[in-house]
């Protein structure tokens, strides 16, 4: 086997739609397989790196690995109507060492066999999550398999047939915009290795090793009982005062003089609790960086076990910050004794009911075949105000943003306030021993509430980019001075989903990231930290839980860290409300970090309440089971809950799945007009099904 420089490269290029190599593509899609190898040469940007393949493949797509003549003749007249709407088309290719592909079982030297099957597999995940991460979601694309003698590669071409792509000035005209984010690039050459190699089980590993088996022992372990960490812990809880407690994280820029004395804590820590963990990590680190080198080339491999130990100590670091946090509050007699970030467990934690969808969070376009529903929470109104029976505690709701923000701005903000505020605002019971960070977090919480009422005042106000610019600075500005972190996921979403400012994954996966860290720091002091909604509907819910589920969230969508359906799925579990339950629910449904089970699915989305979109999957469910009648029922109850939410709130998700539901008259009479009615809404929101 000869030497692997690089197991995978990945090239991308563009295309204007009045060019040779447009046209060249289109006339190409439906000939035969002789004729498309001696023709690649007629459409393809990267000549000088691929040459005639002695072999290729049919075509293939998003949906199908293999293509009737029909159906080419059908996306030929795609690539045709994404022309003449002037689309780019953007070609990638995704070349691969034919060693490296051996070594990893895909392809056979000696009898020329290839995995085409696993490959295209691949190709799929890979380009759609890049098309995703581009806005590129309502593109088509098309691909096919080259067999060269040292590098087989996979060519991809991408139009969009209804151009929406954010569009850029090119030699004095408007034009959309070509050039991918090198960060989306790098990234789908990740998922194309990682999908190849398998190293998931492996990550999943070293995940575990830092987050439970060091990090959650750190948690557990009181730092004061060993006599040469406690001198190095007591020099540190004397300095710490003078930081705000809001901004004691070992990444904050305020903690840089302290990361020395963290770290020698940690250090410390590990040679005399976790020193078998730890050498059990490196050893696992060592292996894959040896596996990315060789599949990334260069130096990838040790930057990977070098940003890994690096999440280590910084983790490690905001573990010891907890303790010392807990260990200054007791010196200043504020609690009786320090508990050092441990909890005594309570059984008094209830399930979340929660009844009405009113709230849409996260919410991003539905697939026709795969409705993957973001969460569902809904925040219940106010009526009156009333005695807390426990102790009261008074919530201030106010944001002192560290910027001059406008009159009308501030007139919003107040507004906002008042609809989560003193009228309608959740009160808190806070037991005798909660921790006062936690109130921080609550008070978070609570605020995040008043900038999401922003974040939809500035999504709807389109014409007013003067107005979005300084919500968006105030939201981003609350994110980072008060290390907030329901608004740094907040943000983290608007980067990733292009809301307010242009997309950005790497932005936002640092976000992501941010937030996450202070989710699973502060998570063991929610434990008796009760949230009591009061109005007709009198709802207990606990704060813990929605924590439990934005981390679920993080892990099962990969935001902030690598995705993990197996974790997500404990998370959700420990969540206890009815959001999670959903979740819980496409999990088995899928088939993703547990065992694919029709009737767990069914069972979860049954305990979703009140949720439309858990109402949706049992309709469907069931009428797939030829129980009509059962999944008709269902059908009405999410048809009355859409257009509940739509009135009160308009939202293309809403309006696009109305509108199918009146076309085919799935909880409702057929009504074609009314239907097209609400997709031309959904449509104008650039809903890519309702467009479809």
């Amino acid at each position: 086997m000869g030497e692997i420089k690089a197991g995978v490269t990945l090239m991308q290029d563009f295309c204007r739609p009045r060019t040779e190599k447009f046209q060249e593509y289109i006339d190409y899609m439906d000939r035969e397989e002789a004729q498309r190898n001696n023709a690649i040469t007629t459409y393809n940007l990267f000549n000088e790196y691929m040459g005639n393949p002695y072999k290729s493949t049919g075509l293939f797509t998003a949906e199908k690995d293999s293509l009737t003549l029909q159906e080419k003749k059908h996306l030929k007249k795609v690539f045709s109507i994404a022309q003449t709407n002037q689309s780019l088309m953007w070609q990638t290719v995704i070349s691969f060492d034919n060693n490296w592909l051996q070594k990893n079982g895909i392809y056979d030297m000696k009898t020329k066999m290839l995995d085409e099957r696993k490959l295209k597999a691949v190709t799929r995940k890979a380009i759609n999550e890049l098309l995703k991460n581009e806005g590129l979601d309502q593109a088509v694309w098309s691909a096919s398999i080259h067999y060269n003698t040292d590098n087989i590669h996979v060519h991809i071409a991408t139009v969009e047939p209804y151009p929406m792509r954010k569009k850029m000035m090119y030699q004095g005209k408007e034009e959309v915009r070509g050039k991918f984010k090198l960060s989306n690039i790098n990234h789908c050459k990740s998922v194309v290795i990682n999908e190849i190699v398998q190293t998931r089980e492996m990550n999943l590993r070293i995940n575990t090793i830092i987050r439970k088996d060091i990090v959650g022992k750190l948690k557990e372990e009181e730092l004061t009982k060993d006599s040469e960490i406690k001198s190095k812990f007591l020099e540190l809880c004397q300095n710490l005062p003078e930081i705000p407690k809001n901004r004691m994280n070992y990444g904050n820029k305020e903690m840089r003089q302290y990361r020395a004395v963290l770290d020698e804590i940690s250090e410390k820590f590990l040679k005399v609790y976790s020193s078998e963990k730890y050498y059990e990590l490196r050893e696992i680190l060592d292996r894959q960086s040896l596996l990315y080198t060789e599949a990334y080339g260069g130096d990838q491999g040790g930057n990977y076990k070098k940003n890994k130990l690096q999440e280590l100590k910084e983790k490690m670091g905001n573990a010891v910050l907890k303790q010392a946090k807990d260990y200054i509050e007791c010196m200043n007699n504020k609690v009786d004794v320090p508990n050092f970030g441990m909890k005594e467990k309570t059984n008094e934690e209830m399930p979340v009911d929660l009844a009405q969808l009113e709230e849409i969070e996260n919410v991003f376009i539905i697939n026709e075949q795969e409705q993957l529903i973001e969460e569902i929470e809904s925040v219940e109104q106010v009526d009156e105000a009333q005695e807390i029976a426990e102790k009261e505690y008074d919530l201030k709701l106010s944001v002192k943003p560290q910027i001059n923000i406008s009159e009308t701005l501030q007139k919003e903000l107040d507004a906002a306030k008042v609809y989560f505020g003193e009228e309608s605002s959740e009160n808190i019971i806070l037991k005798d021993n909660s921790e006062e960070y936690s109130e921080d977090l609550m008070q978070y919480y609570v605020e995040s509430k008043e900038i999401k009422a922003l974040l939809k005042q500035a999504l709807g106000a389109k014409e007013n980019p003067e107005k979005q610019n300084e919500i968006f600075n105030l939201i981003q500005n609350d994110a980072e001075k008060k290390n907030n972190p329901f608004i740094k996921e907040l943000l983290g979403e608007m980067y990733l989903y292009g809301n307010l400012v242009e997309v950005n994954l790497e932005v936002a996966r640092e976000y992501f990231a941010e937030a996450l860290e202070i989710f699973e720091t502060e998570y063991d002091s929610l434990e008796e930290m009760r949230i009591i909604s009061r109005g007709e509907n009198k709802q207990n819910r606990f704060l813990k839980n929605h924590v439990a589920f934005c981390i679920g969230k993080q892990y099962d969508r990969g935001w902030g860290t690598e995705e993990a359906p197996e974790i997500a799925f404990e998370w959700y579990e420990n969540s206890k409300t009815e959001y999670a339950s959903y979740a819980l629910g496409r999990l088995y449904y899928n088939g993703r970090g547990v065992e694919k089970d029709d009737k767990m699915a069914f069972t979860f989305f049954q305990n979703a309440g009140e949720n439309a979109f858990a109402k949706l999957m049992c309709a469907k469910m069931l009428e797939k089971e030829g129980q009509v009648e059962r999944s008709l029922e269902y059908y009405r109850s999410a048809f009355d809950l859409l257009l509940a939410a739509e009135k009160k709130e308009e939202s293309a998700l809403f309006e696009y799945h109305i509108g199918s539901m009146l076309y085919y008259g799935k909880g409702c009479e057929p009504n074609e007009k009314k239907a097209v009615e609400f997709l031309r809404k959904a449509v104008e929101e650039k809903n890519v099904p309702a467009i479809l």
